[in-house]
């Protein structure tokens, strides 16, 4: 058995000044923790908008260095433009030199040329000449029809001369676009 000899009055007040002690010990220790927070966050803040403020120094140095070279790109995609143009043209011309060697090698011996049209924007050749056999020209059509570059191979006319003694004859064909 233990024995109070503190009155109640006092006992009362000492439990209030207790929690009252406290009541302020953790006002306080959460107002320290606010201010470490806070100062902590202002010195974040102040530390990144250094860090920005250099990076946008550094951002308008390059701006300025990039000007001369922002003309230099412009160049060289309008020189870029150009060359693909010029491309286009190259891959897209007829080869007329390979397509008068391929109409050369189907040509018989027997067979005199005497005109060649050659029509760029139809792509339509017509060939007259003069032949000494039917089967010169027909063997002619043939090859022409059994090389790539040519289609729709028609023997349009012929006719015999009878004071020559050979065939005048017409062929058109169409030159096969490349794809």
């Amino acid at each position: 058995m233990s024995i109070n000899l503190i009155p109640p009055k006092i006992k009362q007040e000492r439990k209030l000044n207790k929690t009252l002690y406290e009541a302020v010990l953790g006002f306080w220790i959460i107002f320290a923790c606010t201010i470490i927070f806070a100062s902590a966050i202002y010195f974040y803040n102040s530390s990144l908008s250094s860090s920005l403020q250099s990076w946008q120094e550094k951002i308008d140095d390059q701006k300025t260095k990039n000007k001369p070279l922002a003309e230099t790109e412009s160049k060289i995609q309008k020189l870029n433009n150009k060359l693909i143009k010029i491309d286009n043209l190259i891959t897209s011309r007829t080869n007329w030199s390979t397509v008068l060697e391929s109409i050369a090698s189907a040509t018989p011996k027997n067979i005199q040329v005497t005109n060649l049209n050659l029509d760029r924007a139809s792509g339509q050749i017509a060939i007259q000449g003069i032949a000494t056999t039917r089967t010169d020209i027909a063997f002619m059509k043939e090859k022409l029809e059994e090389n790539d570059k040519f289609s729709t191979v028609t023997f349009s006319t012929s006719s015999f001369n009878e004071q020559t003694n050979d065939y005048n004859f017409n062929l058109n064909m169409n030159l096969n676009q490349k794809k």
